[in-house]
């Protein structure tokens, strides 16, 4: 007697996209339709579905600046050497543009450009901190257990 066929698709670990489900889709459907609707409305002249679209672009707008901030501080704190070499560089490149008479919009601003250049020479001639005698103190840091503020209870009592 031969086992009776799965009614699902069997997962494989070596799928490139991931699995969608018809409810997922259609909840994210209505989502943007109701998005859309008040989109269209705020571009009517509603104030109100103005202001709701006002705050869906600060929200994502936000959502994209602080990734941006992670992002950075992660480059940095993961490849500092590299990140330096490139913010040092930015900064050489736009002194030669200026010098050269050619101005960006808000990018080679002076105090763009000496920022970057001062924060690329940190970067990268500064060496980072490493004292893990720091940490030595810490109950964390040796498998230990933290010290107690009231003493444990004797077990016969």
């Amino acid at each position: 007697m031969s086992s009776p066929t799965p009614s699902v698709e069997p997962i494989v670990r070596s799928r490139l996209l991931p699995r969608v489900s018809f409810r997922s889709m259609m909840i994210l459907m209505a989502v943007s339709a109701v998005v859309l609707a008040v989109a269209r409305s705020a571009n009517q002249g509603g104030i109100y579905a103005t202001a709701a679209v006002m705050g869906l672009v600060f929200l994502l707008g936000t959502v994209i600046v602080l990734s941006a901030v992670f992002l950075l501080a992660w480059a940095v704190a993961h490849a500092r050497r590299p990140v330096g070499l490139v913010l040092l560089s930015y900064s050489v490149a736009m002194i030669a543009l200026s010098i050269a008479g050619l101005r960006l919009d808000w990018i080679n601003e002076p105090i763009v450009v000496l920022n970057t250049f001062f924060i690329g020479v940190f970067l990268l001639f500064v060496p980072p901190p490493s004292s893990p005698a720091d940490h030595l103190d810490s109950p964390f840091a040796a498998d230990r257990l933290p010290p107690q503020i009231l003493p444990p209870r004797d077990a016969q009592s």
